[in-house]
């Protein structure tokens, strides 16, 4: 376990460093209060050496100052600005994630794809948060017009509960006016560049608009759209020179590539004129996908990239929450038991005798106790282990299983978790092969290996998807996930898609995500009675969803003419979620119809 040397910075307490770069040292740290009140927060420093840059810390200073008004979901909140020790730092939100840079590294690494539905998220939730920052305006209702200026992969951030999230807009503006050239720290940011930013000329939020294009062109076609050193990159951005998407991948939806132009437009008047108008037509195409994607499904893809990585997380996590405010670690503390003391009677010699005779007995327990386990593990057909110790038994054994075929099932399972599953595969077709006669402990293992499989590429390659998930719910029937990813996949095909989804109800009947998708079903072949009873449904398991449960709800009941319901849901819904455009959209435009119908 890492040990921490807490360093006390101000009202902040500063834990370990997470990073280092050209301008600044990110802390992990936390601020304490009064009555025990913690909260981990990240704390960016400028790097000493920057401190006589005038300009940058001018400019620092004015960007934090607007940084501060920004509260959105999508954007990486900032708490506090200031200078301690002659350090200007900022105090902001801590994310438990990586970057966008990072996230499309370990993908390709591990020859993965993340799925088009989940990239039209991504860049959707981008657009939401820079859309609300071009059109924020101060507390007298003047225009900030706050531009990011360095939108690109490294300042997208996403959390391993599947959040986007946009950073750095405290700094962004004050990095470029850095007067000290760093060789090569060009060459990252150039490439995300607008035409007019890369000339120098005056920008505005159509600028970042551009920036965006970039991000979903790169993770579309999975290749660089300015690629080469910086001199020859250059000439490339002040052009828009770059390679039209679809001559690298002519397999996406003609919608895409319209917004691609759009988004990708060298004069800014030709561009989309707005981030919402971008994420407008994203969420669109996005309605058209059988697999609709949001925070809770990119959450699993993070899970599965990112496992070990979020265990560490979790454990550093924890292990600051035992540093206390005068930065000691709790674990170091030596705790020291009050002594008693007798004047008459001295008792430890007279219990030695008693303690002697029962540490023989436990020993001789214990002796016996792991004899009869050793043989019952490794030979189950010696020692009725299920008679003996039936608790026991239920927990550690299996009838007809050697303890070695045990640990490698166990083995197994943790390899299909951390996605390993070439190594599961081998794994288990050497337990088959040693023992042919315990299928019926083999089978439910290798059916959840084709269902991780099959879940990895269910996005990209619906066909081999399907085919995994037919052998393994064929493997064990009682596959509630195989039963409810096939549902999934078959989406629009209502027959096929209810079939599945009932058999995944017929064995947990408590699983949301089933009757959101039947009630989804329903509600697409105007079964609109059917669909309510599924999502009324819904609403009762209390799912982490319930705006979108209450959003598709709200549709349904419009539909059947019961207005007044309908925008009392939309309401709950955006209580729920305040920062859903659409939900938004949807309100006002029931609530005019609902107006309109009652004005004779």
């Amino acid at each position: 376990m890492t040990t921490f040397q807490p360093l006390r910075f101000g009202k902040y307490l500063l834990l370990d460093r997470i990073a280092m770069g050209g301008m600044a040292e990110l802390y992990r740290a936390k601020i304490t209060g009064e009555k025990g009140f913690e909260k981990l927060i990240a704390i960016k420093k400028i790097l000493p050496h920057l401190i006589a840059e005038e300009d940058l810390i001018n400019s620092f200073i004015d960007e934090a100052k607007l940084a501060a008004f920004l509260q959105h979901q999508n954007i990486a909140q900032i708490y506090d600005f200031g200078k301690i020790e002659n350090s200007y730092f900022i105090a902001m939100e801590f994310l438990a994630g990586k970057d966008l840079r990072f996230v499309i590294k370990k993908t390709l690494e591990q020859k993965r794809h993340l799925g088009l539905p989940n990239i039209l998220h991504i860049i959707s939730q981008i657009c939401a948060g820079i859309d609300y920052a071009h059109n924020l305006k101060d507390y007298h209702g003047k225009p900030l017009n706050i531009i990011h200026r360095d939108i690109g992969p490294h300042n997208v951030f996403i959390t391993y509960s599947g959040q986007v999230k946009i950073i750095d807009f405290g700094i962004a503006k004050a990095a470029i006016h850095n007067t000290t050239t760093q060789i090569g720290s060009i060459k990252g940011k150039l490439a995300y560049m607008s035409p007019e930013q890369a000339k120098g000329e005056k920008i505005n939020h159509r600028s970042d608009i551009f920036s965006v294009g970039i991000l979903l062109y790169e993770m579309v076609t999975e290749k660089q759209m300015f690629a080469g050193d910086a001199l020859q990159v250059f000439p490339k951005v002040k052009n828009a020179d770059f390679e039209p998407a679809v001559n690298i991948n002519a397999m996406l939806p003609e919608q895409l590539y319209r917004i691609l132009d759009l988004a990708l437009a060298k004069k800014p008047e030709n561009r989309y004129q707005s981030a919402d108008k971008m994420y407008g037509d994203i969420t669109e195409l996005i309605a058209t996908f059988s697999l609709q994607p949001n925070d809770r499904v990119f959450a699993a893809n993070m899970k599965n990239l990112f496992e070990k990585e979020a265990e560490t997380e979790e454990l550093l996590m924890r292990e600051a929450a035992l540093v206390d405010s005068m930065g000691i670690n709790i674990s170091d503390i030596t705790k020291t038991e009050p002594v008693e003391e007798t004047i008459a009677i001295n008792t430890a010699k007279l219990g030695d005798k008693k303690r002697s005779w029962f540490r023989s007995m436990l020993f001789l327990l214990l002796f016996f106790s792991g004899a009869l386990f050793f043989i019952a593990y490794y030979h189950p057909n010696v020692i009725k282990m299920e008679k003996i110790f039936p608790g026991i038994y239920e927990k550690y054994f299996q009838p007809g299983i050697s303890g070695r075929d045990l640990a490698d099932l166990n083995t197994c399972k943790k390899l299909i978790l951390d996605g390993n599953f070439k190594k599961a595969e081998n794994l288990l077709k050497s337990i088959m092969v040693r023992n042919p006669s315990i299928n019926h402990a083999t089978k439910p293992v290798y059916s959840k290996l084709l269902t991780s499989q099959a879940e990895r590429i269910i996005q990209t390659d619906h066909n081999k998807a399907e085919l995994l998930l037919l052998k393994a719910v064929n493997l064990d029937a009682e596959n509630v996930k195989g039963h409810y990813l096939l549902g999934r996949l078959y989406g629009k095909n209502g027959d096929k898609a209810n079939a599945s989804y009932k058999k995944a109800d017929a064995i947990n009947n408590k699983m949301p995500e089933v009757f959101f998708n039947l009630g989804y079903i329903f509600m697409n072949d105007k079964k609109y009675d059917k669909a309510e009873e599924m999502y009324l449904h819904v609403v009762d398991l209390a799912p982490d969803f319930m705006d979108e449960v209450l959003v598709n709800l709200a549709y349904v009941q419009e539909r059947t003419g019961r207005l007044e319901e309908s925008i009392k849901n939309l309401e709950k819904a955006c209580s729920i979620n305040p920062e859903n455009k659409t939900t938004k959209r949807l309100l006002k435009k029931f609530t005019t119809k609902h107006m309109a119908k009652k004005t004779p």
